[in-house]
């Protein structure tokens, strides 16, 4: 459900003199904005050629500028992302190689060129070269959510086929950027097959279903033999990680999809750890690792044995870049698993609750607000950092905030539990029943499907309003005040 986009613009700007050299080890990304109109720009990058993705929020200065300095041995990548946290505007996006010396960005949406980037090297081609790559993402985006076919890989039948397909459009990428320095020629080159690698395996996956899977297969193999999945400049590929966890753990010890349902977080992590140790090596194996490790705490797992793998991370990576990232992530683990749990949370005990009338019923007289959510929903976890003055409106204002999670996975209640201790959810609990569910996913949702974060308002006489799917992601609390106005 995920995928970026970031912009710029170039007003007057003086080209820097080419600052190249292997004896410059630093990489300073100067960023300048115009018309972000509410906006908030937040970047991802890649520490010593090893990319993360870290959504870290740019802190302007009064004149708009920022610079972001990365230490180098020689090609990085910067994803940057204009947001509007309210989801009204937009989004602009630009990734890019950062080379040794100074590169420029101007942002400005309202410009013909949402985002300028200027290189060091002056070298235009050196500016566009990464976000060609994505090119190749874009196929695999496509294919994996079934929107289009640009290449018609999917609509060809031949496994040969299409590989030499893919092979010509990433060549086409590539000469397209014959001009471009050689460090960033190398990088493009990197990128591009490594992707190709990615759309591949996606049309193997999806030949699965067309009976002739073992031909896709064995073509699929030939592939990767010929691609070193421990390269180092794999690790700067903003999907590497998730390319080795998708198309290559699952597939090598799942093959028939036969994912055991039982299996514990932490029995998970380290068998992918074992996975990416065995298989991977240097920078890619530290990519691999350090990203599993970080995203558990960034989609909010928070699994108890990540802390002792982090521990095992830095014995094995000392001079990591990822290391201060991870620490945070081991600080917020220990929160998670170590709540401290208020009396302004309460948990209802959903044995005897067959309805919504049962729900709603100790609630009779009284306005409610109903935030329906999951722990595994990111967008939920997104908008708990705005709950804030919606608790104190309704604290205020006599309004009963009920959280409803919608989480069916077996033993999940502690998760669940641990979760609202950690984000501090301050009102009563559900977690939904077999009972209860068709009737919340029929009253909220639409055609028995139901997108959370979603938001609900109950008057007083138990009528039910459920809001625009915006309210319920906006940073901006005003909309939601305004229909609470109305029941309070």
């Amino acid at each position: 459900m995920m995928k970026i986009s970031t912009v710029c613009l170039l007003a007057a700007m003086c080209m820097l003199t080419p600052a190249f050299g292997a004896e410059n080890n630093e990489a300073t990304v100067k960023i300048s904005t115009k018309n972000l109109a509410g906006r908030q720009i937040v970047y991802h990058r890649s520490h010593n050629g090893v990319y993360l993705t870290t959504f870290t929020p740019v802190e302007l200065t009064a004149d708009s500028t920022f610079t972001l300095t990365l230490p180098t041995e020689g090609v990085e990548r910067v994803n940057i992302l204009a947001r509007d946290p309210n989801n009204r505007l937009p989004y602009v996006y630009q990734t890019f190689y950062a080379l040794p010396g100074v590169t420029e960005v101007v942002i400005d949406p309202l410009a013909e060129e949402n985002v300028v980037v200027v290189p060091p090297t002056g070298n235009s081609l050196d500016a566009k070269a990464a976000q060609s790559a994505d090119n190749l993402y874009d196929l695999w985006f496509h294919l994996a959510t079934g929107r289009k076919d640009k290449l018609g890989l999917w609509a060809d039948s031949i496994p040969t086929t299409v590989s030499t397909k893919l092979n010509t459009y990433a060549d086409s990428i590539n000469q397209a950027y014959a001009g471009a320095s050689a460090e960033i020629r190398q990088a493009l080159e990197n990128d591009t097959r490594l992707e190709s690698l990615m759309v591949y395996s996606q049309c193997t996956y999806l030949a699965g279903n067309k009976g002739d899977a073992e031909a896709w297969k064995q073509e699929l193999g030939r592939i990767r033999n010929e691609v070193n999945m421990s390269d180092p400049a794999n690790a700067r590929n903003p999907f590497f990680a998730q390319h080795i966890v998708n198309d290559f753990y699952f597939k090598d010890n799942f093959p028939d999809g036969d994912f055991p349902q039982d299996i514990t977080p932490d029995s998970l992590l380290q068998l992918k750890t074992d996975y990416f140790l065995n298989t991977l090596s240097g920078k890619a194996a530290e990519s691999a690792l350090g990203t599993m490790l970080y995203e558990d705490g960034a989609t909010g797992k928070f699994s108890p044995g990540m802390p002792a793998l982090t521990e095992q991370f830095k014995k094995l990576f000392p001079e990591s870049g990822l290391i201060p990232l991870l620490d945070e992530k081991v600080r917020d683990n220990f929160a998670f698993n170590h709540p401290n749990p208020s009396d302004e949370i309460v948990f209802l005990d959903n044995t005897e609750i067959k309805s919504l009338s049962d729900l709603l019923a100790p609630y009779k007289g009284k306005p409610i607000l109903i935030d329906l959510w999951a722990t595994w929903c990111g967008p939920c976890r997104e908008s708990f950092a705005h709950i804030e003055p919606i608790q104190k409106y309704a604290e205020e204002n006599g309004i009963q905030l009920l959280y409803i999670s919608i989480d069916d996975q077996p033993n999940i209640e502690d998760q669940w539990k641990r979760m609202a201790n950690y984000y501090n959810l301050k009102g009563h609990h559900l977690l939904i029943n077999p009972d209860l569910r068709p009737e919340i996913f029929s009253t909220f949702g639409t055609n028995g499907s139901l997108t959370i974060p979603q938001l609900a308002i109950v008057n007083r006489d138990g009528e039910i309003t459920v809001c625009p799917q915006s309210i319920a992601t906006t940073a901006d609390f005003t909309p939601l005040r305004n229909l609470l106005e109305q029941v309070k």
